[in-house]
């Protein structure tokens, strides 16, 4: 019989932390130019009809992402 694998202490996402983020279009079309490509989930694009290529991840490709998007929180336990 084999035994289950424990999951180490401390894996997965932390309480506080969160997958999503919001923006408005104002603020993406301010940082990225009309012909500017930018990366999104294939899953995301599919269902919004948006066409798309494969996307290889490269360590340059994320050294030009800007670090200064302004983002809000939504907590969706509020009411």
């Amino acid at each position: 019989m084999e035994t289950e694998k424990k999951r180490k202490k401390g894996s997965g996402r932390h309480k506080g932390s969160y997958n999503y983020c919001e923006a408005t279009l104002e603020d993406l079309n301010r940082l990225f130019k009309p012909e500017k490509k930018i990366v999104l989930s294939r899953v995301w694009a599919n269902i919004n009809g948006v066409p798309n290529t494969p996307f290889k991840v490269q360590a340059k490709t994320f050294a030009a992402i800007p670090k200064s998007v302004e983002v809000q929180e939504i907590d969706f336990n509020e009411s």
